[in-house]
């Protein structure tokens, strides 16, 4: 069955509104309160996609709609109809053992909602077990969450999750190996104290080169020309080797002139100079350059070394050392090099440099060490992933055991109802196949017995007891399984029907549909019917047919017959709501499956009212009044009128025995007594016996005659008169 329809976004449902049905549904509304749309819905019709039907466990029927796109789909597309198989009369064997595997199917289905009712009963335990354990674990994570975050990521947002981790995480380890908190606190933040990344090793100063180049034999030399010239002998007395040396670059600017007093130099003067400087003075002082040069290179590369240390410095690692001989290094480099261009400077002079190999390898021995811890941490970062795995098990194992009696407890109460639960998920499967079977073997009796034919019969007889004589229904000879509406004269009726006579023969297919199938499979299939103001330019005699057969689908649907487990009515007529919610006492409606609703519109939009009992009651004044609005009503309402007056005054509010008054009646006004008063004995009267008791509109006074002597011979004629005021 449908247990709710939401309502949203279609017509004047704005906001969404929920539709509860029960098993047997009333809906009131006036025309433009939404009723159509809530068929429309329940149909699937295009454009009711914001719109959701909830169903109760178990199958799902099949849903037959009767409304305005009933009658189109089925009436003006085409001059054609399709059939309606019903079971045969020659079959009744065949029905009868149907009908016996329909009960067997509903059964099945009744068992099988019953399982499913102690499945979900049994995960409702379950759930609630969990629930409460959830709980507790939350309460360890509260306790330690914060403390282990970072092994905890992902599940300390969310309840569920994190129980269900404790739970995997004691059945996975159980008590072994469980840290003491202690040893999870030095676990935890030897893993996660610091950012572990991979790093590069640091480049050593080279030390080959520094003790190549810590000192030169040419810094103390004295570097000058040959002495053994009368030139070289003046120029070595007065030590100024250099300062010649110099002015013989200025003396090339202007040569034979003194190039500090601009004088004529002696003849051959120039010539001495130069022999002075012989080739050993010059080899020595390219010696010295390429020494500088070298010294120089040295300190660049150094340099380079120190800088790419500086920039690529390492959190874990402590520079304070190395910042001081690493300073200490640089100034002494600086004063070096200083000394040896002050010495390509002055040749003659002799200088000497600080060494500087044992603070390089002091430095060398800082960047080992280093590099061992930058080697420690690689070494940790690759097998950073399978520590902090490991930490993340022995946190999760701790709290697990600070659970653990709680863990166990639920295990055990859960273990239990799951292997209920497995066997009745193996009942169920049981009943489903077993209801396949049954649904299997009914669709191949079905197609070997069920006819289009008995529908046309069954059609024909109402539309003729009715006084509708100028159409019919017909097989359609040449294409099987379909009707034709036809005039006596075999033309085509479909175009020349009137709204009413249209309406009607409508109807009363979907009345047949209803307890057939347009497929020769599938006739006593379970199914939902939907109503849908039926009685459209439809006179009140046509009205009171229609409402008997919508009594019969709602007596069906009570009772649990022929396949109609819900039905759902909706209508704007009064008088049509009050003939179908009317059953008296003996034949009551059952109050706890059937509901009424009142759908009203407010600012263009509906809202629906929900009623256990009925909120238009057929009141016992109104009955009065109808009884005497003769022009309105047609004789089977009048009899309908002062049936329902007899039964309500003398059998609800006056507890009088109205039978007693039959045998003070004689000839025709005894059977019309009896007449009057059948409804009230068998409220499950059919249609045909309905037509047995109909007076003719010519006839209406002669029952109000007897309907008057009947209060008179009981005694009650002076309240006939107050209610006629008479």
């Amino acid at each position: 069955m449908i247990s709710k329809v939401y309502l949203n976004g279609v017509a004047t449902y704005r906001n969404g509104i929920n539709f509860k049905p029960k098993k047997i549904n009333f809906v009131y509304g006036a025309n433009g309160t939404g009723k159509s749309t809530i068929s429309k819905v329940l149909y699937g019709e295009k454009g009711m996609e914001t719109c959701e039907i909830e169903w109760e466990p178990g199958e799902k029927e099949e849903v037959i709609v009767y409304n305005r796109s009933f009658v189109k789909r089925n009436f003006e597309s085409s001059t054609e109809l399709k059939g309606i198989f019903t079971l045969g009369e020659e079959s009744i064997d065949i029905q009868k053992d149907i009908k016996e595997k329909r009960k067997e199917i509903d059964l099945h289905e009744q068992q099988k909602n019953t399982i499913q009712n102690n499945i979900l009963k049994i995960e409702k335990e379950i759930d609630d077990l969990k629930s409460v354990l959830e709980q507790k674990c939350w309460e360890t994570q509260k306790s330690y969450g914060t403390e282990f975050s970072e092994a905890l990521v992902g599940y300390r947002g969310r309840m569920k999750i994190f129980c269900e981790k404790c739970i995997s995480s004691l059945k996975e380890t159980g008590k072994e190996n469980v840290l003491t908190l202690d040893e999870l606190r030095a676990l935890y933040q030897a893993v996660y104290s610091q950012n572990v990344v991979l790093h590069n090793k640091y480049q050593k100063i080279a030390a080959v080169d520094v003790q190549k180049l810590d000192s030169h034999p040419l810094l103390g030399t004295i570097i000058v020309g040959k002495k053994d010239t009368p030139i070289g002998t003046f120029i070595d007395f007065l030590q100024s080797s250099d300062w010649i040396e110099d002015g013989i670059e200025y003396a090339k600017k202007v040569p034979g002139k003194c190039p500090y007093c601009q004088q004529d130099l002696p003849e051959n003067l120039e010539r001495q100079i130069e022999d002075y400087f012989d080739e050993s003075y010059k080899t020595n002082k390219a010696n010295l350059a390429l020494y500088a040069k070298e010294y120089s290179d040295m300190i660049s590369s150094i340099s380079d070394i120190l800088h790419k240390i500086d920039t690529g410095r390492i959190d874990y690692l402590d520079y304070g050392e190395y910042d001081t001989k690493k300073q200490i290094l640089i100034l002494k480099l600086e004063a070096n090099m200083k000394t040896i261009l002050d010495k390509e400077e002055t040749l003659s002079k002799m200088v000497e440099i600080e060494s500087i190999l044992e603070l390089v390898q002091e430095l060398n021995v800082i960047i080992d060490n280093f590099n061992s811890e930058i080697e420690r941490n690689n070494e940790y970062a690759k097998n950073h992933k399978a520590a902090k795995e490991k930490c993340i098990k022995a946190v999760w194992n701790f709290l697990a055991t600070q659970r653990q009696s709680d863990i166990e407890e639920y295990l055990k109460q859960v273990s239990g109802r799951e292997k209920g639960k497995k066997q009745l998920l193996t009942n169920k499967i049981g009943k489903e196949t077993k209801i396949k079977e049954l649904k299997n073997e009914i669709a191949n009796q079905e197609e070997k017995v069920t006819s289009v034919k008995p529908t046309v019969k069954a059609i024909n007889e109402i539309l003729k007891g009715f006084g509708f004589t100028g159409f019919m229904l017909a097989v359609n000879e040449t294409e099987m399984g379909t009707y034709k509406i036809i005039r006596s004269t075999g033309e085509d009726a479909s175009e020349t029907l009137s709204e009413g006579e249209h309406n009607f023969i409508s109807f009363l297919y979907f009345y047949y549909m209803c307890f057939g199938s347009q497929t020769k499979t599938g006739t006593v299939n379970n199914k939902i019917l939907v109503i849908d103001d039926p009685i459209s330019s439809m006179d009140s005699n046509v009205i009171f047919i229609v409402s008997t057969l919508i009594k019969n689908m709602l007596r069906d649907c009570k009772n649990d017959d022929n396949g109609i487990k819900q039905i759902i009515v909706l209508t704007h007529n009064v008088y049509f709501h009050k003939e179908i919610t009317y059953w008296g006492n003996k034949d009551a409606l059952p109050t706890n499956s059937t509901k009424y609703f009142i759908l009203k519109k407010n600012n263009e939009e509906t809202f629906i009212e929900e009623y256990d009992a009925n909120p238009i009651s057929t009141s016992y004044e109104l009955l009065w009044q109808e009884l005497k609005n003769t022009e309105d009503n047609s004789s089977n309402t009048m009899l309908n009128v002062m049936r329902r007056i007899l039964e309500h005054y003398f059998t609800v509010v006056g507890g009088i025995n109205y039978e007693s008054c039959i045998n003070q009646f004689e000839g025709a006004d005894k059977i019309i007594c009896k007449a009057l008063i059948a409804f009230i004995n068998d409220g499950s009267h059919s249609i045909f016996e309905d037509l047995i008791f109909t007076p003719s509109d010519g006839s209406v006074e002669r029952y109000k005659q007897v309907f008057e002597k009947v209060f008179d011979k009981l005694g009650h004629i002076e309240h006939y008169k107050m209610m006629m005021n008479k």
